[in-house]
Formats: C-alpha cells, sequence, structure tokens
C-alpha cells in the first residue's frame, strides 16, 4: 500500500480528514474500540462533536491503525475515479471529457490540485499545468449547469406539489374547525338540555317533597310530629365529591419540605379521583410535566405530616407572565377520606384482627380510615373499618384505643382494591353499607364506661353531693356484676332465659302502667270515646283546630314554598323548550355542514390526484440525482427503525424487533466488551447502576448457557428489549399471549430470522403446555415476561426446569427511557466460553426442594455470572437466581431464615441487601 500521507502537508491532511467525515470516522474508532479507550479514554466514540471526531484523527494520525485506514480510503477512492474514467472512455467519450466527468462526481470535485498530487505523489517532478486545472473546472461546470437545469425542474414540480398539498391541508383544516365548531355546540347544547332536565326532575322532587309537607299538616298531632323528627339533610352522592371550581381532584402524599428551595412542601400525585372513583393517571416522559401532565404539586393547605395521604383539588392554568408555564393552585377537601387497606399477613379472620389491634401492629396508617384487613385465599377479602380517632400511634406501633366499643366488618372484591405507590386503598369514595359490626367490648362494660366517664366530680359537686359519696357511688358502678340480668332471673328463679323474659316484660308493662297512672277512670273513658263516634269525631277536631292555632306560621311557610317552587317549574320547562329549540336550529346546520364537507372531499380528492401526477412527473426528473449519489463515498444506511407486525392471521399480537441506527452501533470485539454494553443499555431500561452490571453478566451467562429467563414484574419487556440491543443492534421480537395460541401462526414466527423473542404471559391453558417445546427451539433465544410477581404463584413449579425466574422489583428503581444506542459483535468476536458448574448453595437449593435439572442450570449460569462479572459475591446470587426462585415456588421462610442466620460463612450477603429484601417480604429489619 503507497504512504499518500507522508507526501502531504498539515493543510492537505486536514482536507483529507474532512473528505472523509465525522461520520466515518466515528465508525473507524467504533471499530477500533482498544484503540480509541487509549487516545480518548473515558468517553464513548459515537458521542464526539464533528470537529472532535476529525481534530482526534489529525492529532493522532501517527499511529499506524489510523494512518493506514487514511492510505485505504485515498487508495479506494482514486480507484474509484480512474475506473469510472475508463468505463466512460469505453462508451465512446474523449480522455479529458471522461477525466472531468469522472472528477466531478468524486469527493475531490473541489480538490482537483490535491487529487493530482495524490495521483502523480511518486513523480519527482511533479507539476500540473494550471491550463489544465481550469480547462477540468471549466467542464465541470457545464456538466452542473446540465444538473442545476435539472434539479430546477425537480424544484419547479416539488414547489408544485407543495402549493396542491397546503391547500388541501387548509381545506382539510376549515372543515375541522367547522366541523369542532359546531359539534362543541350541540354538545353545549346537549349537556345544557341534561342539566336542565336534572335541575327539573331536583326541582318535581322538591315540590312533591313540599305538598307533601303541606298534605302532612292535616295528620294529627302525634303523627305530624313522627314525620318531623324523620326529616333530614340528604346525603352529598360520592359521586359529586369534585368541587365545581376546581379541574381535577386527586389522591395525593406530602414529601418532605424541599429544603433547597426554601421548605417548599410537596405533594405526590398518586391517583385521580373520577365518578366516585380513583383512577390512574397518565404522565408523558416526553412533555413538560406542567398543566395535567404532572405527578407532583405545590402544598398550599391541609395536612402536612410527611407521608399523609388525602384528597387534593387543584387547578393548572397559564402563567400571566408565561402562558406556557402554569400556575397551580391546591385546596384540601377534608370532605372527602379515603379509606386505605393494610393486611395483616398473621391474621385469618377479623377476631384475629382486633386482637392483633389491641395488642398493637407495626403499621403507621397514611389515611384517616384504615381498612384492616385479613390473609385469606385470593378472591376473599374482608376486614374492621378504623378511624384515625379510633386509633393510637406510640412507639411506632398502632393500637386500637380503649373507647371503642364496636367495628364495621366489610366484604369486598379484589377489584376493589387499587393499589399506587406500595400502598392498597379502597376504590370507591363511599365505601358502602358494612357486613355488619363487631362488638370490641360487652355492651354492659361499654355502658358501664360511659356512665363512669360521665359520672365526674364537677358533676356531682354542682348538686351540691359530698366527695366521699362520688366516690362510693363509682365504687358502686364499677364493681357493679355485667352479667345479664336475664340470665341472673333464669338462675334465682329455676327457669329458663326465655320464660325469664317473659316475666321481665310483664314486669315492665306493670311498671309503665302505674307510672303513667293508668287507672279505671281512664280506661272508662276510652271505652266510651270508642263506642261514640260524634264523640270521637269532637276530640279530633279539637285536636286538629288546636295544632293548626300552634303551627299556623309553619303551615303558612309551606304553602309560600310550594308556590314559589312552582314557579320554579314552570321556568325550567320554558328553558328546556328553548334549548330544544336551539338544538334543533344546530342540528339542521350540521347537517349542512356535512353536506359541504362532502364536496370538498370531492375536491380534496382531485387534489390528490394532481399531487400524484407532479409526483410521478418529478421522480423521471430525479434519475441523473439519483445516479449521482451512487459514486458518493459509500456510508452504511440504518434499516427502518418502524415495528413491523407479521402478517400471518392469529389471535396473538406479533411485532418484530426494531432496528437499531447501524451507524451509531459499538462494535464489540470480546465478550468483556459486550456485558460494559449490556450494563449500560440496562441503565436506560430503567435498571439501578447498582446492580446493572451484574444482571448484565447474569443474562449473558444465561444466554451462553441457552436457558431462557422470566422476568416478573415491571419493565421486563424494557429489559429484554436493552439485551438484545447490546447484542445484535436490534430490540426484542415480541409475542403477546393473552390472546390464544394457533400453530399455524406461530410456526410462522418461528420460522421468522428473530434471534430474540419475548413471549408475555405464556401462562393461558393453550400455552403452557407448549411452553417446553417453544423454548428449545433451535436459533432462539426466549425471553418471558408477565407485570404481576404474585400471579406465579399458582403456576406449577416444574415451569422451572425451562426458564428460571428473575423478579425485577427489587433492581428498578426508575422508568425507563428506552433510548438505546445498540451494540454488534465484530467478524473476529471472542466468545465466552462456559465453564464446568460449581455446587454453589447446595445445601440451601436442596432444602428448597428444588428439581434436579432446575439445580444444574441454576448452578451453572451462577458459576459463569462469577467469571463474566469478576466477582463471586453473594449479592448477585441472592438478588437475580434465589430470591426470586424462593419467593414464585413458596419456599420463602427457609430463604428468610438463611438470611437471618448468624452464620452467613455460606450465604456473605451485604448488610443493605439483607435490608432490602427482608423489607421486601415483610420482615422487620
Amino acid at each position: 500500500m503507497m504512504d499518500y500521507i507522508s507526501k502531504l502537508n498539515e493543510k492537505e491532511i486536514q482536507i483529507v480528514c474532512e473528505i472523509i467525515g465525522p461520520k466515518g470516522i466515528k465508525w473507524f474508532f467504533q471499530g477500533n474500540s482498544k484503540l480509541f479507550n487509549r487516545i480518548k479514554p473515558g468517553f464513548r466514540a459515537v458521542k464526539l462533536s464533528d470537529e472532535q471526531a476529525i481534530q482526534l484523527i489529525i492529532k493522532n494520525i501517527s499511529e499506524p491503525i489510523i494512518s493506514s485506514y487514511i492510505n485505504q480510503f485515498i487508495f479506494a477512492t482514486i480507484q474509484v475515479i480512474q475506473k469510472k474514467k475508463a468505463e466512460l472512455i469505453k462508451e465512446g467519450k474523449d480522455v479529458a471529457t471522461a477525466l472531468t466527468s469522472a472528477i466531478s462526481d468524486s469527493c475531490f470535485s473541489n480538490n482537483i490540485d490535491l487529487y493530482f498530487k495524490l495521483v502523480y505523489c511518486n513523480e519527482h517532478n511533479y507539476s500540473i499545468p494550471e491550463e489544465l486545472i481550469a480547462l477540468i473546472q471549466k467542464g465541470m461546470q457545464s456538466v452542473s449547469n446540465e444538473d442545476e437545469e435539472s434539479e430546477l425542474e425537480v424544484q419547479a414540480a416539488k414547489e408544485e406539489i407543495v402549493k396542491l398539498t397546503n391547500q388541501l391541508q387548509d381545506c382539510q383544516m376549515e372543515h375541522e374547525a367547522e366541523r369542532e365548531s359546531y359539534t362543541q355546540k350541540q354538545t353545549e347544547l346537549t349537556n345544557k338540555i341534561a342539566s336542565l332536565s336534572a335541575a327539573l326532575d331536583e326541582t318535581n322532587a322538591e315540590l312533591k317533597r313540599t305538598s307533601d309537607k303541606l298534605a302532612a299538616a292535616n295528620i294529627t298531632i302525634k303523627e305530624q310530629n313522627t314525620q318531623l323528627k324523620k326529616q333530614t339533610e340528604p346525603k352529598r352522592d360520592s359521586a359529586d365529591y369534585i368541587e365545581e371550581n376546581y379541574e381535577y381532584t386527586s389522591l395525593c402524599m406530602v414529601s418532605e419540605p424541599d429544603y433547597t428551595n426554601n421548605n417548599q412542601i410537596w405533594l405526590i400525585r398518586l391517583a385521580d379521583i373520577s365518578k366516585g372513583k380513583m383512577e390512574s393517571f397518565f404522565v408523558n416522559e416526553a412533555l413538560p410535566r406542567s398543566f395535567g401532565n404532572r405527578d407532583r404539586l405545590f402544598w398550599n393547605d391541609g395536612p402536612s405530616k410527611i407521608g399523609y395521604i388525602g384528597v387534593w383539588n387543584w387547578n393548572a392554568i397559564p402563567n400571566l407572565s408565561d402562558p406556557t408555564r402554569d400556575y397551580v393552585t391546591t385546596a384540601y377537601d377534608a370532605s372527602i377520606e379515603p379509606a386505605e387497606i393494610i393486611e395483616l399477613k398473621m391474621c385469618s379472620t377479623v377476631e384475629e384482627i382486633l386482637e392483633a389491634l389491641q395488642h398493637g401492629v407495626d403499621v403507621i396508617p397514611s389515611c384517616k380510615q384504615v381498612l384492616f384487613t385479613a390473609s385469606l385465599p385470593k378472591g376473599r377479602n374482608t376486614g374492621l373499618l378504623c378511624s384515625d380517632k379510633q386509633l393510637n400511634i406510640d412507639n411506632n406501633r398502632t393500637y386500637l384505643r380503649n373507647n371503642v366499643f364496636v367495628l364495621k366488618q366489610y366484604n369486598f372484591l379484589s377489584q376493589d382494591i387499587f393499589r399506587v405507590n406500595g400502598k392498597a386503598f379502597y376504590r370507591k369514595l363511599d365505601i358502602g353499607e358494612p357486613k355488619c359490626t363487631m362488638q370490641v367490648k360487652d355492651p354492659l362494660e361499654a355502658v358501664k364506661d360511659i356512665i363512669l366517664h360521665r359520672a365526674t366530680w364537677n358533676e356531682f359537686k354542682q348538686r351540691g353531693t359530698a366527695k366521699s359519696t362520688w366516690r362510693t357511688f363509682r365504687e358502686f358502678l364499677t364493681e357493679m356484676c355485667s352479667t345479664p340480668v336475664y340470665q341472673e332471673i333464669a338462675e334465682k328463679c329455676g327457669c329458663d332465659e326465655d320464660t325469664a323474659k317473659e316475666y321481665i316484660d310483664l314486669f315492665i308493662q306493670r311498671a309503665a302502667a302505674y307510672l303513667d297512672s293508668t287507672d279505671v277512670e281512664d280506661n272508662v273513658l276510652a271505652a266510651a270515646i270508642e263506642n261514640h263516634v260524634w264523640l270521637l269525631e269532637r276530640c279530633n277536631k279539637i285536636v286538629e283546630e288546636t295544632w293548626k292555632t300552634e303551627n299556623f306560621e309553619r303551615i303558612e311557610k309551606v304553602e309560600k314554598e310550594l308556590h314559589l317552587a312552582q314557579k320554579a317549574v314552570e321556568r325550567k320547562k320554558a328553558e328546556l323548550a328553548q334549548c330544544k329549540s336551539e338544538l334543533s336550529d344546530v342540528q339542521k346546520k350540521l347537517t349542512t355542514i356535512n353536506a359541504a364537507i362532502s364536496e370538498r372531499e370531492k375536491f380534496a380528492q382531485s387534489v390528490e390526484d394532481k399531487v400524484a401526477t407532479k409526483i410521478s412527473e418529478a421522480r423521471k426528473n430525479a434519475a441523473d440525482f439519483i445516479s449521482e449519489m451512487a459514486f458518493q463515498f459509500p456510508t452504511m444506511v440504518a434499516e427502518p427503525s418502524s415495528v413491523k407486525a407479521i402478517s400471518h392471521g392469529g389471535p396473538s399480537s406479533y411485532h418484530e424487533g426494531m432496528n437499531l441506527d447501524f451507524d451509531t452501533l459499538e462494535e464489540c470485539s470480546t465478550w468483556q466488551d459486550m456485558i460494559n454494553i449490556i450494563a449500560e443499555e440496562l441503565t436506560a431500561a430503567g435498571v439501578s447502576a447498582k446492580y446493572n452490571h451484574g444482571l448484565a453478566a447474569y443474562m449473558y451467562s444465561a444466554y451462553v448457557n441457552e436457558t431462557p429467563l422470566l422476568f416478573a414484574g415491571p419493565c421486563g419487556q424494557e429489559i429484554a428489549d436493552a439485551f438484545s440491543a447490546s447484542l445484535f443492534g436490534k430490540t426484542a421480537a415480541y409475542i403477546n399471549c393473552i390472546d390464544g395460541y394457533n400453530t399455524e401462526y406461530m410456526s410462522a414466527i418461528l420460522a421468522n430470522d428473530e434471534p430474540i423473542i419475548v413471549l408475555n404471559s405464556p401462562f393461558g391453558s393453550d400455552w403452557i403446555a407448549r411452553i417446553p417445546n417453544i423454548l428449545m427451539t433451535k436459533g432462539k433465544y426466549f425471553i418471558l415476561t408477565h407485570p404481576f410477581t404474585e400471579d406465579l404463584l399458582i403456576e406449577p413449579r416444574s415451569l422451572f426446569n425451562y426458564c428460571l425466574p428473575v423478579m425485577t422489583e427489587p433492581f428498578i428503581d426508575t422508568m425507563p427511557e428506552q433510548k438505546y444506542i445498540g451494540g454488534r459483535m465484530s467478524d473476529s468476536f471472542v466468545y465466552y466460553q462456559k465453564k464446568k458448574a460449581k455446587p454453589f448453595h447446595n445445601r440451601l437449593l436442596q432444602s428448597m426442594c428444588m428439581g434436579t435439572l432446575t439445580k444444574a442450570r441454576l448452578q451453572q449460569l451462577l458459576t459463569d455470572m462469577h467469571i463474566i462479572a469478576s466477582t463471586e459475591t453473594a449479592d448477585n446470587d441472592c438478588l437475580f437466581g434465589l430470591f426470586p426462585y424462593a419467593f414464585i415456588s413458596g419456599n420463602i421462610e427457609i430463604f428468610r431464615e438463611k438470611l437471618q442466620a448468624e452464620d452467613q460463612k455460606d450465604m456473605p450477603v451485604s448488610k443493605e441487601l439483607r435490608m432490602m429484601l427482608l423489607s421486601f417480604v415483610g420482615e422487620d429489619v
């Protein structure tokens, strides 16, 4: 290979590097990562700016690899020009014209003298006449003029296309604006009619209530007093919680003060409330955190205790100084009390819940209402409802207060539970009626406590009672036997409790007759009235006139209210008729608009036909432009990044992997380089930086040993995409298994050229039996995912003979960015060779009754993971292998005992990880 660089000065070297271009230089550095790490440690080639890339290769041009690369580039470029020249001469062009055309199509079109210097650099008397260079430039100018004329035609066609397209878009926007305007008007009128109808119904109901009140005025005094006592204020419907002057109502948690911002307290938005229910909300990470796209709010009022969870109404309106920003106002809504659900895992009945609350539980409620539930089989939920006034918190333990006599018991379904931020809440704000009430104390004991509480010394002192008498009275009440009186009478009289109850009822009747002074005269008078109808009517008339005289003002007030209600009904009917008339007019206008839109759609179709014709003509004139680009220096072109769905019919949803930009992929020469790339990409998938390297080693070990993994919990799909992007420069293929299985459809998928495939939730009845055969497909690596860890507790343990579980919740700490750069293996890539398995954690695995095949696979993965990660710490073993299997297979108690054992020689787990895992399974740490 000729040494061109030695013949060039600094300025000419600069020109050659600029001709190569920053993109080609970065591609060169990616393919030679060891050289790049040596001359630019701590950086990635893809992150260099264009100027940095050019200056870096110039600065290190003395490196043999770099100088060889530039010499090869110059040699290849010269060969392309000379080959083009020879082809033109064969076509009948003269030498000058062929040379001029070949140079004009090359990257040396603006540096003709440099080209000739490189071609004749071995000549001792190198000298190119200026007339020759001028002649070539003139020829290039004529070629350029021809290209410009062609380009002008193409440009004119493009401008015409743009003009017609803009005209079409303007018409469509105008149509949409008119349609939206009339649709909005129709919606407003419909809502107004609905509102007026509701108001009319309310007015009719009020009128009926008023009429009932007026009619009730004609009954007897006793019946009227009974009706007046039953009148109460109507309860507020749970669906009307949202204040009219606030746009949002959200369940929020009070966070710690921001000490860097004047100790500002923030509210963490956990859920939104709509129609009396809690609903999840979505925050778009790509948009600013403002207006409705917020996950935290400013705290203005209400409780400020850190961790308190309640309901705040809030608005986000444009800021006066900058409308692109928002101004947030919040107001605490004390009328809404959400119910937090706390499961007491050590309890299985409501009686055990009550006993636990009386002795104290190690939980701190976050809301004013708490529903303590028992640990029951899935689908069955029962618990006791407590308010914050019924609970006492002491030394981080919650106790039931001594003055609580009864608690309400509720039964509810799993779909009534709303989970967010590691907590559970009753989804509906109106928890409804209880199944029953549970006695906390004996009723007689409760009565005694209330009487003793009210029998204070101050009450007795005001009545002139001596303090010694008060003490004697309290001692008497305190020592009074709480045995039921029925039981005591039955024992004394030698009868059963039913007979004793009859005795008490007879005693009460005689006592009442005596106390009411009922005697023979009263009975005689009553008999006389009943036997003489005229006397009864006279008595009733006297009573009625007396009642009307005493309640004259009340009757007059009710009559006035009735008159006003009738007028209000007439006004509402008139408004309703007017709204119906306006709605009819709007519907007529909407019909007219739809007809106009139909005509304009026909016009739009004709415009599209014209645009298609112009595009066809422009394509014919663009042939020269395409042929010119064919002779440029070859660059790597990325495949389309759109996700393609397979066209085979079938019940499941399948998508091929998405190709990343080939130019930005990092080339790896060894498996050590690959592990570093996998670790970086896992961070973009939401994996904590503490555990990304260990997880990368574990996944690569599973890939080398052809052992599928089952990711249970959040971000399983993103982790699979990050791993696939690191190895093959594309995300993983995806199969959603929740819609059923189709044999032909699955065969077509397995025949597709996808190295890594994700099976999402393949645990249906038609999938679970086919998993073993699918996972053994040659040339494919499968990763299984499921969003909920608890669901896997009911799956057969034999499943883990074919795939090993990994729980993602302990090491996911951020929402995934999913911005993958990707990697690829070079042609000389050095693969990792798996080693002989070591019997890691043999006793623990035997105690968990792990199958022989599962144990062999896990120990092989752990052996290779230690070598790949260059560490033998037990943290990675526990986090990725032992803990997930123990949890999902129901052996968590054995694993907990191992973590809590004093002798940690077999499992030297770090203190931080031990505390995290124990906390995760609900153990005190």
